[in-house]
């Protein structure tokens, strides 16, 4: 059985501010963190994927409505405890945690 050496990790710089909706930029990131863009990719190997920052994630645009309608959900671990907020409140908090 061949030892094969985990491939060295790159770094991707992805700039938000392109007019590209937060869909698309996720759609184009997602690739690149499981590393499906190189050659060797293997998908039962998890030491494929490359980092990716993305930078000027405050301008973010969403298509249709999707600004005021769109909900982020997560549950707190409490009973009955699930909290909502829309983007128009969680983008000025953190314009990262959108992406």
């Amino acid at each position: 059985r061949a030892y094969l050496a985990p491939p060295l990790p790159r770094w991707h710089v992805v700039d938000a501010a392109e007019g590209v909706s937060v869909g698309r930029l996720a759609a184009r990131i997602a690739p690149v963190l499981r590393g499906k863009h190189k050659p060797g990719y293997e998908p039962h190997r998890h030491e494929h994927g490359d980092y990716v920052v993305v930078v000027n994630a405050d301008d973010l645009t969403f298509t249709g409505r999707k600004w005021k309608q769109k909900l982020y959900r997560h549950h707190t671990g409490f009973m009955g405890a699930g909290a909502v907020r829309y983007v128009v409140a969680a983008t000025p908090r953190a314009p990262t945690r959108i992406v």
